[in-house]
């Protein structure tokens, strides 16, 4: 559809296959679906897709998804979210309550004129929403009864018919009587993409195996991440992988040539000579890979500590907990993982401004 379109439906009457219909048809025009609802996954639809296939199992990567639709990343796309109550109550999870559904209603109200397009699914009552008032091309599935044509909002004496996938077509000029066209189940969603590289949102593993040149997994595209170049500093609580962090900095420098930098582990614990060669190090120049304590980096304001926090890149293990915010001076919500959020090796980089989820290497 060239407008956005709001799928509503009882259980079982047709809701994920006519999205799915509706994803196979904007890939033949060029659009890439980002697609986003549990039915995708038990489907297997990442096999078969080039864009991001993420459910209400993965909170951060759903969140994140939403926020670069609304940042206009997914100009030319098609976001596909099925069963849109289910996908509100994940991203409450991931950034507090009330945010997935002021996201959605923002989403509703603002893709069209960022050149995205739209389909949502829902159940009949959601027919009553704020955010559903918005999109008046809407297809009606599962209302063979007149009180349940009525919740969705069909015209006195109009229902659907009882099989999946026959509906009622409501685009502004009457209702149409209309049977959602099956979807050819495993096609690759491809289309003609002209070449250019689709955004697609992988996963985070909770254990990443060790990768020569790479201290972690991170960003969007969950890829090897190169050791920085300058100095890090690793904070987190106690058995969050802070030394394990820090072996996989070491290791990643040494694999790619880079100079031996100084490290030291616990350096909010080290004794004052300790202290002292690592602001030496930093004076000359040279890399310093250090940790400590989230609690302590964020009460530490002079030393070798201090200027980490202030100069280094970060890294924060479990930045949902603690006084991780105030250590890193921005909100680290958006990075969390709400879903593993005590996960060893598991956290945030932040570097020259730029913040991104990551697992440590191990192994």
């Amino acid at each position: 559809p060239a407008a956005p379109l709001l799928v509503l439906g009882s259980s079982r009457s047709g809701r994920s296959s006519a999205l799915e219909s509706a994803a196979q048809g904007a890939a033949l025009r060029g659009r890439v679906p980002q697609l986003c609802g549990a039915a995708w996954e038990s489907l297997g639809a990442a096999a078969w897709t080039p864009g991001t296939v993420v459910g209400p199992r993965d909170p951060r990567r759903l969140a994140r998804l939403w926020r670069l639709a609304l940042d206009g990343v997914l100009a030319g796309d098609l976001l596909v979210l099925d069963d849109a109550e289910s996908l509100v109550v994940a991203v409450d999870e991931q950034l507090g309550p009330g945010e997935g559904q002021a996201m959605l209603d923002a989403l509703v109200r603002t893709l069209p004129s960022l050149a995205t397009g739209l389909v949502v699914s829902a159940s009949l009552g959601a027919a009553t929403t704020r955010w559903a008032s918005r999109l008046p091309t809407r297809l009606v599935l599962g209302a063979p009864e007149a009180a349940q044509a009525s919740v969705a909002g069909l015209p006195r004496g109009v229902t659907t018919g009882r099989r999946p996938g026959a509906g009622v077509l409501l685009d502004g000029s009457g209702a149409t009587a209309c049977q959602v066209v099956l979807p050819g189940r495993g096609e690759r969603l491809l289309g003609d993409l002209c070449g250019a590289a689709p955004l697609r949102l992988e996963p985070l593993p909770l254990t990443a195996p060790p990768t020569t040149g790479a201290w972690a997994l991170g960003g969007d595209d969950a890829t090897p991440l190169p050791a920085p170049t300058g100095s890090v500093l690793v904070v987190g609580p106690r058995g969050s992988g802070r030394s394990t962090t820090l072996a996989a900095l070491a290791r990643a420098r040494r694999e790619t040539g880079q100079p031996e930098a100084l490290v030291l582990d616990d350096l909010d614990l080290a004794p004052s000579q300790e202290q002292a060669r690592a602001e030496e190090a930093l004076v000359a120049g040279r890399a310093v890979l250090a940790s400590a304590t989230t609690e302590r980096s964020a009460g530490t304001y002079r030393g070798p500590l201090a200027v980490l926090r202030e100069r280094a890149d970060l890294v924060v293990l479990r930045p949902g907990s603690g006084p991780a915010t105030q250590v890193a001076g921005t909100s680290l919500r958006a990075v969390v993982d709400a879903r593993a959020p005590t996960t060893p090796g598991r956290g945030a980089l932040l570097s020259h401004g730029l913040t991104a989820p990551v697992q440590v290497t191990h192994g």
